[in-house]
């Protein structure tokens, strides 16, 4: 593959910050500050997904959970609701109880 010139004038310019050999074993983090530092120079905007198509779709949904179940919102609503009542039911028998 050929390297355009801002390619070249990329590699130029890390080549001459970090030398022109990278040794990831001996220091790996110098990997992420490359990414970190340059990432963005060769986004070209052909790679990854671009904000205007997750505002059109929205965000995937979660992972299930480990147990293999996704917990609704309207299950946890029902919950609530069903937590709720009974609270209230146990507030009137307490307050029977205390006269």
């Amino acid at each position: 593959m050929a390297l355009s010139k801002k390619e070249k004038e990329l590699v130029a310019d890390i080549s001459k910050k970090y030398g022109r050999i990278l040794d990831l074993k001996k220091s790996p983090a110098v990997l992420i500050e490359i990414l970190h530092n340059y990432g963005r120079v060769l986004d070209n905007g052909t790679g990854g997904v671009s904000p205007s198509s997750i505002a059109g779709s929205g965000p995937p949904p979660p992972p299930p959970s480990e147990g293999g179940e996704t917990v609704q919102l309207g299950d946890v609503m029902k919950a609530v609701l069903k937590l709720q009542r009974d609270v209230k039911a146990i507030s009137k028998v307490l307050n029977k109880l205390a006269r």
